[in-house]
């Protein structure tokens, strides 16, 4: 018995090690990039606390774009009030508190995620046309409002496309990218002063 004892202490505490090293490591590469200045942490001791951690909002927003990119926010600065480490027996709680994200606002992203979705809609329209199949389920806009077309640009085959560039809004004087060779009005402007986005002919249905 006192054998076995005596075997059972180095067991629990390899064990008791091994959990450390496994903590530190998933904290230190799993949000440790994420953290202004690194993370660094001790795990010889739980329960275990780290309190007001800065983010670095540089990486978050990197990370954010190699996904996709394109939102009209942007982070500018957060912070994590505390994130507590509680291991048991089968594996570890950790718990994050007090997260405050600040963001800006683009405009001018806003408007060409706008003409983004407007052209993708088009390309499902025109699989749709071309396909027996049953057409797709639109994607859903990401624009508050749609751009209004008037007769001469109510379909896709009427809306001449060249390559893209900037364009300035004639109405509020905001540049957007557009791939369309006739351009005059943002979404929101064709929109609200019901008038064309190519040519500001008179559009009185979106």
């Amino acid at each position: 018995a006192a054998a076995a004892a005596a075997v059972a202490v180095p067991t629990a505490a390899v064990a008791a090690r091994a959990m450390e090293v496994a903590l530190r490591t998933l904290l230190e590469e799993s949000f440790g990039e994420y953290i202004s200045g690194g993370l660094t942490v001790n795990a010889s001791r739980f329960p275990l606390t780290l309190r007001d951690l800065q983010l670095n909002e540089k990486r978050i927003q990197e990370a954010v774009e190699e996904e996709g990119g394109g939102s009209p926010f942007e982070l500018t600065n957060g912070k994590i009030g505390s994130i507590s480490v509680n291991p048991g027996w089968m594996g570890a709680e950790i718990c994050a508190t007090d997260i405050v994200l600040n963001f800006s606002f683009s405009a001018v992203k806003a408007m060409q995620w706008a003409m983004k979705a407007a052209e993708v809609d088009e390309d499902v329209e025109d699989q749709g046309r071309d396909s027996d199949a049953k057409p797709a389920v639109p994607v859903n806009p990401l624009a508050p409002v749609a751009p209004r077309y008037c007769h001469a640009h109510a379909s896709s085959e009427q809306r001449v496309k060249t390559d893209p560039r900037f364009e300035e809004c004639k109405s509020c004087g905001l540049r957007l990218q557009t791939n369309y060779a006739d351009f005059s009005h943002c979404p929101p402007c064709s929109n609200n002063l019901q008038r064309c986005m190519l040519c500001s002919a008179h559009a009185p249905s979106a």
